[in-house]
């Protein structure tokens, strides 16, 4: 077996190996905006080669972390793969110790991802990662409701520098690691996508941003995949009713999205009577370096996780 570290000449057998594992295509339109535009940097890929065939691959996605107001250099763990054929030889934990001590090496503070139910033994008894929860989503069943808003919906095709003031004047609000929503990330992330089509609105009041979220359909639901906003009831209700109008256009039959417990907005949700449901997604997280900032990286609640953070949605 051969190990080796990512050269371009290797896209076209990762994208065969993604087909066979996954039994679905990544393009290589996809690869290359996810991973060779990515505002936070060039991916770490460590790939196993046996006689000249790519059997496994391995692939760390530089990502920002603002950890309690301070800039951190961190990794997201995505699709990571190994040839059916070559499974239980120990491949894949040899590339990721590989990467890991890269990512150690180039001063990264911590790896994170989102492991499935097959994913999750090797996540957490092979390669030290400590499960911090399974993810629940929030739904609800699509029907009339009577809601209290305040604010102008408006529909956006970019994400522009006023954006990156909102995103200052509430992170003090929010879970204390987060990746920054700045306009250059969120661009980058729903505008740029080259697969998904998002729709992105903000919310404004005498012309001041006081919250955006983004929407998207997934078979039969209404999916918020992100938003941000300040806490206030009238302006989470104008997310909802336009959740709703989504639904009745697009034929949906819920609402689903992911939100902190700790937040205001959860509990609006609640008393909507969004209900929480577990999925078999749990949240790890392993450290490469040492993290100086004053907060317990190990406590799910103080992420703020939605499901655009992950590489499902």
């Amino acid at each position: 077996m051969l190990t080796k570290e990512f050269q371009d000449e290797d896209k076209s057998q990762i994208l065969e190996l993604f087909e066979k594992v996954f039994h679905k295509k990544m393009t290589e339109q996809f690869w290359n905006w996810r991973f060779g535009k990515n505002p936070h940097g060039k991916p770490l890929i460590k790939l196993a080669f046996i006689e000249k065939n790519l059997v496994a691959n391995y692939l760390l996605h530089p990502i920002i972390l603002e950890i309690n107001n301070c800039k951190r250099r961190c990794l997201f763990s995505m699709t990571t793969m190994t040839d059916s054929d070559y499974s239980g030889r120990g491949i894949m934990t040899k590339l990721a110790t590989d990467v890991y001590d890269k990512g150690r090496n180039d001063l990264y503070k911590l790896v994170f991802l989102f492991a499935n139910k097959n994913s999750r033994y090797m996540f957490t008894k092979k390669l030290d990662f400590k499960e911090l929860t399974v993810i629940k989503e929030l739904t609800l069943e699509y029907g009339k409701k009577e809601l209290n808003v305040d604010g102008k919906i408006i529909k956006i095709n970019e994400f522009d520098e006023q954006f990156d003031s909102f995103f200052e004047s509430q992170k003090n609000n929010l879970p204390k690691i987060i990746i920054p929503r700045i306009s250059s990330y969120l661009n980058w992330r729903f505008i740029k996508n080259p697969i998904t089509k998002y729709c992105c609105y903000k919310i404004e009041v005498k012309n001041k941003i006081v919250g955006y979220f983004v929407s998207s359909k997934y078979k039969d639901k209404c999916q918020i995949v992100d938003f941000l906003v300040e806490e206030n009831e009238k302006y989470f209700a104008q997310i909802i009713k336009l959740s709703l109008e989504f639904c009745n256009d697009k034929k949906c039959k819920k609402i689903s999205l992911w939100v902190n417990r700790k937040l205001m907005f959860f509990e609006f949700l609640n008393s909507l009577g969004f209900r929480e449901r577990p999925i078999e997604t749990y949240f790890c997280v392993k450290t490469l370096n040492d993290l100086d900032a004053n907060v317990d990286y190990l406590e799910f609640d103080n992420w703020f996780i939605t499901m655009s953070d992950s590489d499902v949605y």
